[in-house]
């Protein structure tokens, strides 16, 4: 998820059997940590995982759903956007997906795309 060209690939890969319909984008990795043990890497690898393959997967997919004029893309976050004890790196891609998500819809809405973020948690009450 995190290569350009490999999401490109695959996203071509599947345009060859006719269209691009519909994409989910869910891979994502955990490395939690108390913000003051986070790492750079534990950072940069939550955030390439889960914000840049996401983006380059919604990237790759638009070209082909922007002129085929439709298609749908779910994109998928997590309640944890909303922050959750020693998790900064992943609330914060997460919550960058909803971004993106709000984004892609007013972008590619026009072209007949829908796009939409579900946003599944926990059920535990505290």
């Amino acid at each position: 998820m995190t290569s350009r060209a490999d999401v490109e690939a695959a996203v071509a890969a599947a345009a060859e059997s006719g269209s691009v319909d519909v994409l989910v984008t869910c891979a994502g990795i955990i490395r939690d940590n108390l913000i003051h043990k986070l790492t750079d890497d534990d950072w940069e690898s939550v955030m390439a995982t889960h914000l840049r393959g996401t983006f380059l997967a919604a990237q790759a997919a638009q070209a082909h759903m922007a002129k085929q004029e439709s298609g749908a893309m779910v994109l998928v976050s997590s309640t944890s956007a909303l922050g959750n004890r020693g998790q900064a790196n992943y609330s914060a891609a997460k919550a960058g997906i909803q971004g993106l998500a709000k984004t892609l819809a007013i972008e590619l809405g026009r072209f007949g795309v829908r796009v939409n973020c579900v946003a599944p948690g926990s059920s535990r009450r505290p």
